[in-house]
């Protein structure tokens, strides 16, 4: 698994990407890094994180970036008409519309599935994002269990890699796992248990 904290040290170029010294070019299995926040690869040819700009946009188009995967919610305000631009900028936009817990499920895992390579080559290079990257890990974890028969804990921590955060607990639910020691003793103490939702305080995360 290859994030992008770990390829460092890096420079930004004038397009909106990163330069990663030592990392093999985009046509050797790693794709340009985008600017966008909490930016990770988890597989080959894809980048996951938070909203782009349309300045990243416009720089995943430059370097060869074929397909666009939105999973923020329709009501979700990004600041500009994101599905409009990608297109014109001759890219694939997909909308996986994921605005909290309820929306992730085997049915959204195999969605996004279907927007990406089958084999890691002949398709172009993939962005997957919501806001802060956190359902696009989660998302990611249910991908890995239920379409590509990743054992449930391998899954959790392939989540985590692709920058899931708050939104463990209801992957581990759907997972079948226990929740974490902590959160399950907070509430066997009768306090508040984490949200789970990742949208009820800010759909964008």
């Amino acid at each position: 698994m290859l994030v992008a904290s770990l390829i460092l040290p890096s420079t930004l170029s004038a397009q909106g990407a990163l330069s990663v010294q030592g990392a093999a070019r985009p046509d050797e299995g790693v794709p340009a890094i985008i600017v966008i926040p909490n930016v990770r690869i988890p597989s080959e040819g894809v980048i996951t994180g938070g909203q782009p700009t349309p300045e990243a946009l416009k720089s995943a188009a430059e370097h060869g970036y074929t397909t666009i995967v939105d999973l923020r919610g329709e009501g979700e305000d990004r600041g500009f008409d994101e599905r409009a631009l990608v297109e014109s900028l001759g890219m694939r936009y997909v909308a996986i519309p994921i605005s909290g817990a309820s929306d992730l499920s085997e049915e959204s895992a195999r969605e996004l599935a279907a927007a990406l390579p089958s084999d890691g080559s002949g398709e172009g290079m993939i962005m997957v994002h919501c806001a802060s990257g956190n359902r696009v890990g989660a998302l990611f974890a249910l991908k890995a269990h239920y379409v590509d028969g990743t054992p449930a804990e391998d899954a959790l921590e392939l989540g985590f890699d692709a920058g899931m955060t708050g939104l463990s607990d209801a992957i581990r639910d759907q997972l079948g796992l226990p929740a974490e020691a902590a959160d399950a003793e907070q509430v066997k103490e009768g306090e508040a248990s984490p949200s789970d939702d990742g949208a009820s305080s800010d759909p964008g995360e």
